[in-house]
């Protein structure tokens, strides 16, 4: 039986189905620092929006907004579960946060760090702040430290991404209100130019560049404040040294340095 013409406003949907065995591959934990991942992801993204690219498909560019916000929250992911498998004050915080069942049977280590971010955006200075706290015990809320200005420059920052990624780039007056803007009459959306790309690129190495040094400098802090650095190595290096090597840029400092030689100086702060 032919159906009625007047449904015919489009083509009829064609019956698919998803097969999960194309879209899955087994996940193993890098081996380097997270914000080196990050720093190389960026570059990637920031040498492939050209000019060329921008014109020819301005909409598609735009989804290196997303994947650069989303570079951040990766970074973020990998510091707060890795971080809480090493360092006992954060290990003691963490084991109070919620895990499900499945989980907690079937990962451990790293992995199973990271399904307490289940169900989290990190796409928010609020949840990056209220995540820290809550996983490593650290209350990053600083009101005009510059780790604060970076994070609201990043909240401002992914407005674009949400309008990108939910709203065909068309910016809510929630959006424009966030970024100080007036909501005009008209209705406003996302531009993709060379200049934007560059300076949102610039706002996430920021963050990520601020939040690095600050959460270890943090971590080691208390560290030396509790007394669980006692001043020998052979028993500091057992936390001390996985630390280290999971902030440390080797992009920024060459090769890997001497994490022993850095413990001394850490020792010798008064």
């Amino acid at each position: 039986m032919s159906e009625p013409a007047w449904l015919r406003v489009s083509q009829a949907g064609t019956p698919a189905n998803l097969r999960p065995e194309n879209l899955i591959q087994p996940w193993a934990s890098s081996a380097r620092a997270p914000i080196d991942d990050f720093l190389d992801d960026l570059r990637v993204v920031v040498t492939s929006a050209t000019p060329a690219l921008i014109q020819a498909d301005s909409r598609t560019a735009s989804m290196l907004v997303v994947r650069i916000i989303g570079g951040v929250e990766s970074y973020i992911r990998s510091i707060l579960s890795r971080a809480a498998c090493i360092c006992p004050r954060a290990r003691g915080v963490s084991d109070a946060s919620q895990v499900t069942l499945f989980a907690a049977r079937r990962y451990e280590n790293d992995f199973l760090a990271l399904t307490v971010l289940e169900g989290s955006s990190l796409a928010d200075a609020g949840e990056i702040k209220k995540r820290t706290k809550s996983m490593l015990g650290i209350d990053i809320n600083k009101p005009g430290s510059s780790l604060e200005e970076a994070l609201n420059e990043f909240s401002k920052a992914c407005h674009f991404r949400h309008a990108v990624a939910h709203a065909a780039g068309v910016l809510s007056a929630r959006n424009l209100l966030a970024l100080g803007v007036d909501p005009p009459d008209d209705p406003q959306q996302f531009s993709m130019t060379v200049a934007g790309i560059q300076e949102i690129s610039a706002i996430c190495e920021t963050v990520v560049r601020t939040y690095n040094r600050d959460v270890f400098q943090r971590l080691v802090g208390g560290w030396l404040g509790d007394g669980r650095l006692n001043g020998s190595w052979d028993t500091d290096r057992i936390i001390f040294e996985p630390l280290f090597n999971l902030f440390y840029s080797v992009l920024d400092n060459g090769s890997q340095v001497d994490s022993q030689g850095i413990w001394r100086e850490v020792m010798r702060m008064p």
